[in-house]
């Protein structure tokens, strides 16, 4: 499993541990290539260079809530109604379509898309 993923499953089966659970759901706004480089020498030392494109998306969260085993929302009041997220995929073994992966996926609160 790629790095993302796999801090992605963590944090989600932690939240599961503690009894939370996910209401709502978000919606893509937005998302635009950022930037793209198609450079590729996988046996390129000291790191290998791969196919990578970053990718801006801002996702509307204003409808997600999170709630404890008792319903009571774990939300904190005022949550900024977005969220972007600046994710970067990378092809590990270009040209195949298939192979493209999320290597890195930070993100940020924001009021909106702008930010």
């Amino acid at each position: 499993m790629a790095p993302e993923a796999t801090a992605q499953a963590t944090a989600i089966g932690k939240f599961r541990s503690q009894g939370y659970r996910q209401t709502g759901r978000s919606q893509l706004v937005t998302a635009s290539a950022a930037s793209t480089d198609l450079s590729n020498s996988p046996a390129a030392s000291p790191a290998p260079v791969l196919p990578t494109v970053v990718v801006t998306a801002c996702v509307d969260v204003g409808e997600v809530d999170a709630i404890d085993a008792s319903g009571t929302s774990i939300v904190p009041p005022g949550r900024p109604r977005y969220l972007i997220q600046q994710l970067t995929v990378v092809n590990t073994n270009y040209p195949e379509t298939s192979s493209w992966r999320i290597s890195d996926a930070p993100n940020k609160q924001a009021q909106s898309c702008d930010e």
